[in-house]
């Protein structure tokens, strides 16, 4: 390799959009300021305005239409699978550019309509004998199906799944469930690939890991980083009536339910504002007075400005490898309460005053959590920043990504 510049390819199911289609589009920008070539190969959600010889999207040129989506849910929910065409058109591009490094990402989407036929990916992988780094983002790679086993405090993962309690909950299949055979193909797939190393965003993932079917594996952690100049604390925004408890989304993973129970506990000066707008099925729901919602924001700017208003952000989801959302708060000076579960005490920081846990479900802790922030005349904006720079900085993220490839050099 001496004189010839280092393939990177990462794959994943997003480019430039959500979490992780941000991160591929940062660590490519930063690969190539790094003397890297830098390919992406991606499937859902396209935009040329981002493609070019080196971001490929391989996936359908029109979006599933729903009813056929939900057909695919209830007759083939839970496989692994599906999508064959697109996965060969993947593997076509993956050839063709020989990269030295194979770094994969998100490889489930959006399920039966976004997810890899894992089997056949896998096996073709196996037989480039190319070097693998595989980033972590949730647990699906290690479980039969879902992609968090604490919803229902399974661990069935360890030993191998089946008789699945989240079937219905995590659209796994209505008539069969495949999940202890995914487990195992999983586990037999893995086995055959060479040379693969193990990427966790938390320490919290990193001991799941080594303790599943993927425990032989070299195993680091890799924070996420956050963008520290543009989520930072802003000290001209309008101050407010009312203090503010800020909550992120209405899926059922971020604990929406827990945004109603709060709210009737809440004093009449606070009121709790939720980003992101209700599914129709629960706009049936009588949205209590103090509670309000917004649009979803994709612009991070203001995105930044949302997390300053707030007092306190409140994450109520029982299952994090990471927890984004909690370190962009705490990056703008928010402080955090959430629940002492997965990655979470680990992101907001033991003892580091950044915010509190408390078990999960328990809203009364929370609620004497949120009146202990709101009674310091300091919210610990200075502490809450300083843990995300000193631990969280996207700069420091995107240069460990870069010293991992160079390992292999």
């Amino acid at each position: 390799m001496i004189g010839e510049r280092m393939k990177i390819l990462q794959v994943n199911a997003y480019y430039g959009y959500g979490s992780t289609g941000r991160m591929v589009q940062e660590i490519e920008k930063k690969g190539t300021e790094s003397q890297l070539e830098m390919y992406s190969v991606y499937w859902l959600l396209r935009n040329k305005k981002i493609e070019n010889e080196k971001v490929i999207y391989c996936g359908r040129d029109g979006e599933e239409v729903g009813f056929r989506k939900i057909m695919q849910w209830v007759f083939n929910g839970g496989k692994l699978s599906y999508n064959s065409k697109m996965t060969e058109i993947i593997l076509k591009v993956i050839k063709k550019i020989d990269p030295d490094i194979i770094h994969l990402h998100n490889l489930h989407g959006d399920f039966e309509y976004g997810m890899l036929d894992i089997p056949l990916f896998f096996q073709a992988l196996a037989a480039m004998k190319k070097k693998v780094i595989w980033t972590l983002h949730d647990c699906w790679p290690i479980t039969g199906r879902c992609y968090h086993f604490s919803y229902k405090n399974c661990e069935k993962w360890r030993t191998g799944c089946g008789n699945c309690p989240q079937r219905l909950f995590d659209r796994e299949g209505i008539f069969y469930d495949y999940s202890h055979k995914n487990w195992q193909t999983k586990k037999d797939l893995y086995q055959q690939i060479d040379d693969l190393t193990i990427v966790t965003v938390s320490n919290w993932l990193k001991d799941v890991v080594e303790s599943s079917i993927l425990k032989e594996r070299k195993t680091i952690t890799i924070y996420n980083g956050i963008d520290t100049e543009i989520y930072q604390p802003y000290d001209t925004l309008n101050k407010k009536e009312r203090y503010q408890i800020l909550c992120i989304g209405w899926d059922r993973r971020k604990g929406y339910k827990d945004y109603y129970r709060l709210s009737k506990i809440l004093k009449t000066n606070e009121e709790i504002l939720v980003v992101g707008k209700r599914p129709l099925f629960r706009r049936l729901r009588k949205m209590p007075r103090n509670m309000k919602e917004i649009p979803r924001v994709n612009d991070l700017k203001k995105m930044a400005e949302i997390y300053n208003k707030a007092d306190v952000y409140f994450n109520a989801s029982p299952a994090e490898t990471f927890g984004l959302t909690t370190a962009e708060a705490m990056a703008c000076g928010t402080p955090v309460v959430g629940y002492d579960v997965t990655a979470t005490p680990e992101i907001i920081g033991y003892n580091e005053g950044c915010g509190y846990v408390a078990p999960v479900g328990n809203i009364k802790e929370i609620a004497r959590y949120i009146q202990l922030i709101k009674e310091k005349s300091d919210r610990q904006t200075e502490t809450c920043r300083e843990r995300v720079i000193t631990c969280f900085q996207k700069k420091e993220t995107l240069n460990n990504y870069i010293k991992l490839y160079n390992e292999f050099s």
